[in-house]
């Protein structure tokens, strides 16, 4: 999976699960750690967050918990 494939659903999978301008903070935050990562480390970052869907569970159950800031979480912040 790409970066692209991994951020499209990522955003489908939000979708309906979180108001717009949320979705569109989660998202900018996991391209910027994409982007961050570089191309070489994309598959790191991936291995990192796990799937798609397992990070939007954590992310929900993230953002059901904490209503005042945001922490968006990999697999490995648990």
């Amino acid at each position: 999976m790409t970066r692209e494939e991994y951020l499209a659903q990522l955003r489908a999978l939000l979708t309906g699960r979180t108001p717009p301008d949320e979705l569109e903070r989660i998202l900018a935050y996991y391209t910027e750690y994409f982007d961050e990562a570089g191309p070489q480390g994309e598959g790191r970052v991936i291995r990192e967050l796990g799937t798609p869907a397992e990070l939007v569970g954590r992310v929900l159950v993230y953002l059901k918990n904490n209503t005042d800031s945001i922490v968006y979480l990999s697999s490995s912040t648990k």
